[in-house]
């Protein structure tokens, strides 16, 4: 925040003594994913049980402890989630700022959530309205957390996401092989330390209370 940046012949080039250069001349828009048209409750939960397990299973080998399930990872990590998101979303607010790093857990894991409720908002009437109870609630806590992390929850209350988040949601409801739901998962668990597991955690556990609780 703050840091002077010049800009010539499209390249964009940070103050000295930083050596950071970004070239947008090669810079590509993200693929977005395909609209919604329908949910299939069969066929997405049959994509959430095989997420699920990959997800154990690299959790407990991060983690050095056992983990069968993302509601079990949810709770080690102490985050308060209503047992039906419909009735009280403003809770899961209150884990915004709460965990360590730029972009603490308990925002990652608000971003899957925000992800798979921007997603699906034209597909299922709730998430709609869900997920603008989230556009008012989410600025007013929104300086408890970092820079950076406030930054990526103000572009998910716009329904901007990355293209990893993005696709995941995606083939969760669309898939029909393992593989394709493996290769989305593995991408997004290589997003920083723990971010792209807390946001893991988000989108499965959304998905649930939408739909399959």
């Amino acid at each position: 925040m703050g840091d002077t940046v010049f800009m010539r012949g499209e390249i964009i080039r940070l103050k000295p003594p930083s050596r950071l250069a970004i070239n947008t001349v090669v810079a590509t828009n993200w693929q977005q994913a395909p609209p919604l048209p329908f949910i299939n409750k069969k066929r997405v939960w049959h994509n959430i049980l095989i997420a699920e397990r990959i997800f154990a299973e690299y959790i407990s080998e991060k983690e050095k402890q056992p983990f069968i399930s993302i509601s079990e990872y949810i709770q080690y990590l102490g985050l308060n989630t209503p047992r039906c998101i419909y009735s009280l979303p403003e809770q899961l607010v209150e884990n915004i700022g709460r965990g360590k790093g730029l972009t603490p857990s308990g925002d990652d894991f608000l971003l899957g959530v925000l992800a798979v409720l921007s997603y699906v908002r034209e597909a299922h009437p709730d998430a709609a309205t869900t997920y603008q109870r989230f556009q008012i609630q989410v600025p007013r806590d929104i300086s408890k957390t970092t820079d950076i992390s406030a930054h990526y929850l103000t572009l998910a209350l716009s329904q901007h996401f990355s293209k990893p988040v993005q696709w995941l949601v995606y083939y969760l409801f669309t898939a029909t092989d393992r593989l394709t739901i493996e290769t989305a998962i593995t991408t997004n668990l290589l997003i920083g330390s723990s971010s792209g597991a807390d946001t893991i955690a988000g989108i499965v556990y959304c998905i649930n209370k939408l739909l399959l609780s």
